[in-house]
């Protein structure tokens, strides 16, 4: 790779969705006020012990999700919070676990609250949901530049509907030319904070430039592309042409640059008119499939809230000190540990771990 530690120095906007899919991993509870924010929550939930070290030693029928052992369903409390995590990703869920076996999460949950008897409890929580963020959130709409015309994809006002114009652009994406997907995707992310949402699809990342290409996997790639079409100008115009580019990319946006040609050729033959374009995978879903975490543990890097640090200097920092600023035991040696843990904390307490490590971002 030809990636520089310096190029992962922006902040990452999107998390990804392993660190906190239920409230079993939210380690600082950044996604439980997130969540509950503005909710008048039930006793029963506000007295609940935030304890998760017995859930390790249940069977699997104490979760919704049994496979993932996820969103416990143990107890009132536990089924309230399973699900208020599970609506606020559920999309998300979908697209990552099949749409099929999150309804059947959905309806272990919608039992488990019968048996719980929090049902009464669950529909308020979504009436104050709808409520609040129909009066916090303006309407926003989700545009681009086309032939020169500003035009209106999406209007928005919830975080329930941006989700669900993200996905519908996320499915819909190859329709559009090649520069509204650029466009629309960054706007998708630059509004994302808006509403709240921490998760887009991959896609839709890719394109809004959040992951990086694996440059080495590039020609490969593009050798395969032209296997996959008929129309011999186009072979020959990727095997000579567009593989020695790609020989000599060295930035993101060399690639994105690269990615748009190869487009644009394909069009211009009618390449998607065909049965072509049902084996040709999205130039950018193939090129682009480093994303800032997996960048960053190639090149042994953790990503933080302000900024990513070296593994080898966040071992050299004590256990006493990660407990002090984090409230947590981690084990500094355990690099795996580090990577899941520390991308979830909140910009406060990085901030006083900095303080008191002494360890500045890089």
């Amino acid at each position: 790779m030809h990636l520089q530690p310096s190029t992962l120095c922006a902040k990452l906007e999107i998390r990804t969705m392993k660190l906190s899919i239920d409230q079993q991993t939210d380690y600082s509870h950044v996604e439980l006020h997130r969540i509950t924010k503005g909710i008048d929550l039930p006793s029963f939930v506000k007295e609940a012990s935030a304890d998760m070290e017995d859930l390790a030693t249940l069977d699997k029928k104490a979760f919704a999700a049994q496979l993932h052992r996820a969103f416990p369903i143990n107890s009132a409390d536990r089924v309230y919070m399973s699900h208020a995590f599970f609506t606020d990703k559920k999309a998300e869920l979908a697209r990552l676990w099949t749409k099929e076996y999150v309804h059947e999460v959905e309806n272990n949950i919608k039992q488990a609250a019968d048996i719980f008897g929090v049902t009464e409890d669950i529909n308020e929580y979504n009436r104050q949901k709808q409520v609040k963020e129909a009066e916090l959130k303006p309407t926003i709409v989700l545009d681009a530049m086309v032939g020169g015309e500003t035009i209106h994809f999406y209007s928005v006002k919830t975080a329930g509907e941006f989700k669900a114009a993200a996905n519908h652009f996320a499915d819909n994406l190859k329709n559009y030319p090649f520069s509204v997907r650029r466009e629309m995707s960054n706007r998708f992310v630059q509004k994302s904070a808006s509403f709240g949402v921490d998760v887009l699809p991959d896609l839709i990342c890719k394109y809004a430039g959040m992951f990086y290409p694996d440059f080495t996997q590039i020609p490969n790639h593009i050798w395969y592309r032209s296997t996959k079409i008929a129309n011999e100008q186009l072979r020959e115009e990727y095997q000579t042409t567009f593989i020695k580019q790609a020989g000599e990319i060295r930035t993101k946006e060399g690639a994105f640059q690269l990615a748009e040609a190869m487009y644009d050729v394909e069009q211009s033959l009618g390449v998607y008119q065909n049965k072509s374009a049902a084996v040709l995978p999205d130039i950018v879903d193939k090129i682009f499939d480093l994303d800032v975490q997996k960048t960053a543990e190639l090149l042994d890097f953790v990503q933080l809230a302000d900024g990513i640090n070296n593994v080898k200097e966040l071992r050299k920092i004590s256990a006493d000190v990660y407990k002090e600023a984090f409230g947590i035991d981690i084990d500094p040696n355990d690099s795996q540990q580090l990577r899941d843990i520390l991308p979830t904390m909140p910009l406060s307490d990085v901030s006083f771990f900095r303080e008191r490590s002494g360890l500045q971002p890089e």
